[in-house]
Order: structure tokens, then C-alpha cells, then sequence
């Protein structure tokens, strides 16, 4: 499991997913909490955000075996990093880009938790992430709009947001449902009835909502690979 955290922050701002990570480690999976560059300010944005994940990607496929993964990797973003994980999940291609690690860049299963797909919405975190406006940065923004792709091998897609989801519009992962289904993708969306941006993941003294969508991607990806559905452990997320 590689989680990608929200933004655009630049380094540092995955802390916030320490919680849901501990929950996923829990629940029996290895969990790799990855960070990304993702302010064109600081060289991030277009392609490197993208070549970062899949970096991340490449990395935990190479070690996870060292903590008892099975072989199978599914690519978990939240908010920003969710249409960055998109992206990454939804091109037939793979972004390289100076990674030490080889192997596959792509996930086997992807699951956006309130995420902003739609190019439209959110324009100044997009305009510090692309390093300009809409006209300025055309090009790499037609590169980074996940409704460009999905013609390639299908993986299970899980999709979540929250009816009060007032930070991004829960419009957005509807769209991708749609646009995904019409391509007769194995997708499934749920949204959480009250929920906000952050409480899909945040259920003190609870399971997090997410986490059944987590593990519904998994085991399609079980079904399809024949691969053993994790089982419960204490496992710490690195």
C-alpha cells in the first residue's frame, strides 16, 4: 500500500495520514507513506509529482517483500494526491524519471478518497502546483487530466467522498465514477453520508471508512492475480 497525502504542501505534510496508515498496518498491510514534490516553485508539479509516485511505486514493490507483501500494490491518494494518484493509475504508460528502483511504476489497484479530478475546480492550488494559469500551462495540464486516459488494461478502481465535503467538490469524484463505468472499468464509488475531507479517513475509537474501500481493492486485485487476502497484524507503517 503506498498513501499519498494531499497539498500542495511541498515536503513534510504526510503527517497527517500517520492515523490512517496505523489502521492499514493494523488491518495486515504493509503500508509505505510516500511523499511527493508538488509545488512547481520548488521543481515539483508536472511531470515530477507523477514521476515521484511512481518512484514510490517502484520502491516499495522492490521492498516490501522484506515485510511480508505479497507482491500486489495498491496506490491510495487523498484530495490533491488522489488526482495525482489518478494520473499515475489511469495512464497505460509509466512515468520514469530518475528513479534508483526498477520495475513496475504503475499500481495494481488504485482508491482516490476525496479527490480532485476536475481541472476546473480548485484553481489556485493547480495554478502553485502547475506554476501558472490555465492558458499558461495547457500543455501539462491536458497531460494531468485523468479523463484524458483509462485506455489501457483496466485495474479495480475504489473511489469515496463525503456528502460535506466542503473543501472539494464530492462533484468530482462522481465525474470520474461516470467517466470510468462508461469504459466498463471494474470502478465503485461510495459516498459517505456527513462525512467531510478528512473524516473518511478519521474514525477515533473506530474503523475509518476508507478502510473498507481499501480492502475491497485489494481483494479484487486477489481475484484477479489469485492472491492471498491479507491477513490481520501489527505490522508499523514506514
Amino acid at each position: 500500500m503506498v498513501l499519498l497525502r494531499g497539498g500542495p504542501s511541498n515536503f513534510g505534510g504526510r503527517g497527517y495520514l500517520s492515523f490512517f496508515a496505523q489502521q492499514l498496518a493494523h488491518a495486515g498491510f504493509v503500508v509505505y507513506n510516500a511523499d511527493f514534490r508538488d509545488l512547481a516553485s520548488n521543481d515539483g508539479g508536472y511531470p515530477t509529482a507523477f514521476e515521484d509516485v511512481a518512484c514510490a511505486i517502484r520502491y516499495a514493490r522492490a521492498t516490501e517483500g522484506s515485510y511480508g507483501g505479497d507482491g500486489s500494490l495498491t496506490l491510495v491518494g487523498h484530495s490533491l494526491g488522489a488526482w495525482v494518484g489518478s494520473i499515475v493509475a489511469l495512464d497505460p504508460g509509466e512515468f520514469t524519471g530518475g528513479c534508483l528502483s526498477g520495475g513496475s511504476g504503475r499500481p495494481d489497484a488504485f482508491v482516490g478518497l476525496a479527490g480532485n479530478y476536475d481541472l476546473n475546480r480548485n484553481l489556485t492550488d493547480l495554478a502553485n502546483f502547475f506554476g501558472g494559469s490555465a492558458a499558461q500551462t495547457a500543455k501539462a495540464r491536458a497531460l494531468s487530466n485523468p479523463f484524458n486516459y483509462a485506455s489501457g488494461a483496466s485495474i479495480p478502481v475504489r473511489l469515496m467522498a463525503g456528502t460535506a465535503d466542503t473543501t472539494v467538490n464530492p462533484a468530482a469524484s462522481q465525474q470520474l465514477y461516470s467517466f470510468l463505468a462508461a469504459k466498463d472499468w471494474d470502478v465503485t464509488l461510495k459516498m459517505v453520508p456527513g462525512a467531510n475531507h478528512m473524516s473518511t479517513m478519521r474514525s477515533p475509537g473506530g474503523q475509518s471508512p476508507a478502510l473498507g474501500a481499501v480492502r475491497d481493492a485489494v481483494l479484487a486485485t486477489a481475484r484477479d492475480k489469485t492472491i492471498p487476502a491479507p491477513k490481520s497484524g501489527r505490522m508499523s507503517p514506514r
